[in-house]
């Protein structure tokens, strides 16, 4: 009967932590509109252009990086690709905040 308890709690975990993660797929792009105006007046980009590129590279960089990963995640344990693709996207991130120009 412990056991059974045991195995719902893991379930319960892991489903919390997989919402967790993919609450953050949400987060992200919103963390880069406050940065638009300062990339458009770096880049000389306006309206459309700018629209053009930041949808273009963000899309890109799912598309290169999502059939490599779901091939992956067929191979190894899910939860250290979960781990490793969280902590290199946290560190990203990081790296972001801490550039001085982004040219």
């Amino acid at each position: 009967m412990a056991r059974i308890a045991e195995t719902e709690g893991q379930r319960r975990t892991t489903l919390f932590l997989c919402a967790v993660l993919h609450a953050f797929t949400h987060l992200y792009p919103t963390v880069l509109p406050p940065l638009y105006y300062q990339i458009a007046r770096d880049l000389e980009l306006s309206g459309v252009w700018l629209a053009t590129l930041l949808v273009s590279a963000q899309s890109l960089a799912y598309c290169l990086a999502g059939l490599p990963l779901g091939l992956l995640a067929d191979r190894v344990s899910r939860k250290w690709l979960m781990f490793w693709g969280l902590a290199i996207n946290g560190a990203a991130f990081v790296a972001l905040g801490l550039a001085p120009s982004y040219t």
